[in-house]
């Protein structure tokens, strides 16, 4: 027995309790939840304390061991050496770290001391040896604080300006003592004396803000091939590290681009060798200062160029380094190109090899041609060059590789770039159309062009939608409005060739009008076709003549119509213009059908406004070839004059102009010759403005 149905009442209460009920649930979920987040928040402050009190802690220990320092220091400088000199000097030194009076203070008693070695005028011996010895002494004491100096805001300067007065150019540090004489002994170098006390710290201070000006002007100092040498073994370990660093990459910079170090162990110019044998040595052992450097930095080539500061080092050694190291290091970058065309830093690597090779295009053509390294980097990224077009960074060297290949290579990017799988996402890609784009404007024949063209014109649809079709239309319109243009001069030269090898020499011939350039460019593009001016005394006689055939052609088509109306039995109409012009007008086949007249398409059965003849029900087929072919020599015949007219024109010293018109713009041309030689305009002959007409002046001829 089935329940009796409740209800309705009853079922809303029901489902009322059970939403009370469910919201009650939530609700007592929600605060658990907040509770367990407010409990949460408290030991995260808990911890955020505790951070905060140890950062406090090492702050304050760090500040105290800095006050220790200091007052070590002090109380040492406090403690008199029984040196009323050495200790000036120390206490001069300290003022250097302490604001910029004290650092300007420095600077001159430093001047003040080491401003020359040599005796002065009226000097004794004890003046000059204290003289000496006050100077040793402050260079030397600034040889033992150096690496605090050098990283202090205020001491690096006065590190700066000491070193200006260091002895360099030599080989050895000098003694201990300070009764050295630094004019007597060549052979000394303080600057050895300043590497040595600094060890391998030099890395270290390269990398800090204030140390690497110091460590650029030590560089600046280095002048014999020992002390570059020592020098390159410091930082030998770190050099990587230091090219990769904010701060160190400048003293790596400032290395590879100085004079000295290029130009190491070479004798100097125009100076005559004692020693030549001293010389050859000293010339190998720069060289392998020079070749330890450069191999570190072409074994971590890769590394190198894919770091923001090390790029800018790779570029300086490409631009600075000599051969065979600069070669070195292009081949390492060369071998792996396809890895840095799409780094954010070693595309700009790739960028300068390629511009370094059009450097050599034009300095140096035959070794440019025996290295090709824009051949090397596309024939390393081949069959990539869709995908990389796509990439932000490698876009721009396919960009590059397209103006600077040669014009075979640059087929085989094209070809790429014109595959069908891939050319329509290449046309929408926000950086692959300015490949399109600089594709279309190097491509060197007009082979190339029409390929490029012959694949986009069928994706034009895909232009309309994206924001970049604009521009890679413009591109075409604008080559190929170049090429028309070019296409253009080079028919007109040739005509003025032709016309100036067959016409009367240039004293008997009156001046020729240059034809006017058509304004539309299928018009460039059409075949040219020769006719010949008549002189103006011939007109009215050669008027006669054209209407004469113009009434023949007439009469044979209308025998013509008559034959069809006979054998179709349909009623065509002719002969008559406004009938004419209520047919619709076809395409070029309908000019065919005529073919096998003698005069061709007649003049009446053209539309006035130009454009292809009228159809005509019940047309007979399209002509044989043979046909077609008399229909061309009509055309010939129909722009040539009688030869009759041309005899009696030559009795009458008249002279016809030869002009190049095309099928569809010999109009405007006859029109603007016929006005600079009768001041007034040309008009259409036989009101008829069909293509394969003459046009003239008034009164047709």
């Amino acid at each position: 027995m089935s329940a009796a149905p409740q209800p309705t009442a009853v079922i809303e209460n029901q489902s009322n309790s059970t939403a009370a009920t469910a919201g009650a649930s939530s609700a007592e979920e929600e605060e658990r939840s907040l509770t367990a987040l407010y409990a949460q928040r408290q030991e995260l402050l808990k911890e955020l304390t505790e951070v905060d009190n140890q950062i406090k802690s090492l702050e304050h220990r760090q500040m105290q061991r800095q006050q220790t320092a200091q007052q070590e220091r002090r109380a040492q400088l406090s403690v008199s050496t029984g040196d009323k000199d050495l200790d000036t000097i120390r206490e001069m030194v300290e003022k250097a770290t302490h604001d910029q009076a004290g650092l300007r203070e420095a600077q001159k008693a430093i001047e003040a001391a080491c401003r020359s070695p040599e005796r002065v005028e009226g000097e004794t011996d004890e003046e000059l040896l204290q003289r000496r010895r006050v100077r040793n002494m402050f260079i030397r004491q600034v040889i033992s604080r150096s690496h605090e100096l050098m990283i202090d805001p205020h001491g690096n300067y006065f590190v700066q300006r000491a070193l200006s007065f260091f002895k360099n150019n030599g080989s050895v540090a000098p003694p201990d003592n300070d009764d050295y004489d630094i004019a007597e002994d060549s052979n000394l170098s303080e600057v050895v004396a300043l590497l040595e006390h600094l060890g391998t710290t030099v890395g270290d201070i390269s990398c800090n803000m204030h140390g690497t000006r110091a460590v650029q002007r030590i560089i600046d100092a280095l002048a014999s091939v020992e002390e570059f040498e020592l020098f390159c073994d410091l930082v030998a370990n770190d050099l990587v590290a230091l090219i990769k660093d904010l701060n160190g990459n400048h003293s790596i910079s400032r290395l590879l681009v100085s004079q000295a170090f290029m130009k190491l162990g070479e004798p100097e110019p125009n100076v005559p060798s004692t020693d030549a044998e001293g010389d050859e040595v000293r010339k190998e052992k720069g060289q392998s200062v020079r070749k330890d450097v450069y191999h570190i930095v072409a074994s971590n080539c890769v590394e190198i160029c894919r770091n923001r500061q090390g790029c800018c080092i790779i570029q300086r050694c490409l631009q600075w380094a000599p051969e065979p190291f600069r070669t070195e290091i292009i081949n390492a970058a060369l071998l792996n190109s396809l890895k840095l065309v799409q780094d954010p830093f070693g595309n700009y690597v790739v960028q300068y090899i390629l511009d370094f090779q059009q450097q050599l295009v034009q300095t140096n053509p035959k070794e440019a041609e025996t290295l090709n390294y824009t051949n090397r980097i596309i024939r390393q990224i081949l069959h990539n060059i869709a995908s990389l077009s796509c990439n932000k960074f490698s876009s721009n060297v396919i960009e590059k590789c397209l103006k600077t290949a040669s014009a075979d290579v640059r087929q085989l990017l094209i070809d790429e770039l014109t595959e069908p799988q891939s050319l329509p996402k290449l046309l929408t890609d926000s950086f692959a159309n300015y490949v399109i784009q600089t594709a279309i404007t190097t491509a060197t024949d007009d082979q190339q062009f029409a390929q490029l063209r012959d694949a986009i014109v069928p994706l034009q649809h895909l232009l309309k939608n994206s924001p970049y079709g604009v521009k890679i239309e413009a591109k075409l319109m604008k080559r190929h409005r170049d090429s028309a243009r070019k296409l253009s001069r080079q028919l007109r030269s040739q005509r003025e060739q032709q016309s100036g090898s067959t016409s009367a020499p240039s004293a008997a011939r009156p001046q020729q009008h240059q034809q006017a350039v058509p304004t539309q460019q299928q018009n460039v593009l059409a075949p040219p076709q020769v006719m010949s001016l008549p002189h103006p005394g011939m007109q009215q006689q050669l008027q006669q003549h054209m209407h004469h055939n113009n009434a023949q052609q007439q009469q044979q088509f209308s025998n013509h119509v008559q034959q069809q109306q006979q054998q179709h039995g349909i009623r065509i109409p002719h002969n008559n213009h406004q009938h004419a012009q209520a047919f619709k007008p076809t395409d070029d086949a309908t000019a065919r059908l005529y073919a096998g007249l003698p005069g061709g398409v007649p003049p009446f059965m053209m539309p006035p406004g130009g454009g292809a003849p009228h159809s005509f029900l019940g047309a007979p087929n399209v002509p044989n070839g043979q046909q077609q072919h008399h229909l061309q020599q009509q055309q010939q015949q129909q722009f040539m004059m009688p030869p009759q007219f041309q005899q009696q024109q030559q009795q009458q010293g008249g002279v016809a102009s030869s002009w190049a018109v095309s099928s569809q713009g010999g109009y405007t041309a006859v029109q603007q010759n016929h006005q600079q030689q009768h001041g007034k305009p040309g008009t259409p002959s036989a009101a008829t403005h069909s293509p394969y007409n003459a046009y003239t002046s008034q009164g047709a001829f």
